[in-house]
């Protein structure tokens, strides 16, 4: 199949897309050609350049509000007819696939990954109204999860637009890891994630100080210590640094809590008066996130999947959707409310792009 680009600047352009795939492939992921063609998101997004979250020049306060964004009274831009944020939700723009939409970079986006996470969404949006994605016990929560990237992982997606170009096996779609420890070293993240912090207010701030060294550790609730991720450093220097994430024994640990805070959120998607606690559900999305963030239970095809889940969940409110950024280090290294707080914020921020 010859590259097809699309220039998806606004609506119109984004429906012409939507209707090519679906000429193309229409609803049957099993009939997808595994192929390396690519729209390259400068071509997608066009150069709008966005906003960063950090301004080394002048520091902007933290939102607390979406009337701090929007002005007063005017909760009203956001949707609360529940059929049709069911039907936006189902609906995904480009800039939820990617992580910098905007950023003159390489990064493109292949078509098999792109109908992989329309697979995913409407796996998702399908259990979130029949209310059959966390049921009442973790092992159904796990499963749909399984289940949701067996989809994700179809077509032999990773080996394609994966880094190094390594494939996913068969064996590993839908499976758990099963490691002892697991271990990174992206410090330029780490530092990223040290600069969030010093804007609010969170310990992890001085993790790069000369005179802070060895592991640091941020308590969450339900999760044993020795569950807890952790990173080490010696000094701030660039060789030293390690993030381990829990070992697999943990990995329930960690569902079971998301489980609980996604069973809270199902009762906002399910209430009929959304507006007056919108933002306390954007603060239970980030913290059912930053759990599964850091669980991170499969090989690879991790943080595509639940920022799939958050765009859903965040469109059932009457929200747009987010890119990926860097969310997940960030949850990973932060605590629990200041990266809430971040996270509500770059919600919030990401509205009026």
């Amino acid at each position: 199949m010859a590259d097809t680009k699309f220039n998806v600047g606004n609506s119109q352009a984004q429906k012409d897309f939507d209707a090519y795939l679906d000429t193309k492939y229409g609803n049957d992921s099993e009939a997808l050609p595994l192929t390396s063609s690519y729209a390259s998101v400068q071509d997608v997004f066009g150069p709008k350049e966005v906003p960063s979250l950090r301004n080394d020049t002048e520091f902007t306060p933290p939102l607390t509000s979406i009337d701090d964004l929007w002005g007063e009274q005017t909760i009203d831009k956001v949707s609360v007819d529940k059929e049709q944020n069911f039907n936006r939700a189902l609906d995904i723009s480009l800039r939820e696939l990617v992580r910098f939409p905007h950023k003159d970079d390489s990064y493109s986006l292949n078509n098999v990954y792109i109908e992989n996470s329309r697979g995913v969404r409407e796996y998702i949006v399908k259990a979130l109204r029949d209310d059959s994605l966390y049921g009442e016990s973790v092992e159904r929560f796990i499963q749909n999860i399984k289940n949701i990237h067996v989809v994700a992982s179809a077509n032999n997606v990773y080996g394609i637009v994966g880094e190094g170009q390594v494939g996913l096996g068969e064996e590993y779609r839908g499976v758990f890891h099963e490691y002892s420890q697991l271990m990174n070293h992206r410090y330029n993240e780490a530092r990223r994630a040290c600069d969030v912090a010093m804007d609010y207010g969170d310990a992890y701030k001085t993790r790069f100080d000369e005179s802070k060294s060895g592991f640091r550790y941020f308590y969450l609730p339900g999760i044993p210590r020795d569950g807890l991720s952790k990173d080490y450093s010696e000094g701030g220097a660039l060789g030293s640094y390690t993030y381990y994430y829990p070992s697999t024994e943990f990995i329930v640990d960690y569902f079971k809590q998301a489980q609980m805070i996604g069973n809270e959120i199902q009762e906002f998607i399910n209430s009929s008066n959304q507006t007056e606690d919108i933002l306390d559900a954007v603060d239970l999305i980030a913290r059912q996130y930053q759990y599964l963030a850091i669980a991170r239970p499969f090989m690879q095809i991790n943080n595509s999947i639940f920022m799939n889940l958050v765009n859903a969940q965040i469109k059932f409110l009457g929200l747009e959707g987010v890119p990926h950024d860097n969310l997940d280090t960030i949850a990973q290294r932060l605590g629990p409310d200041s990266f809430s707080r971040f996270f509500t914020d770059f919600v919030l921020k990401n509205q009026h792009i």
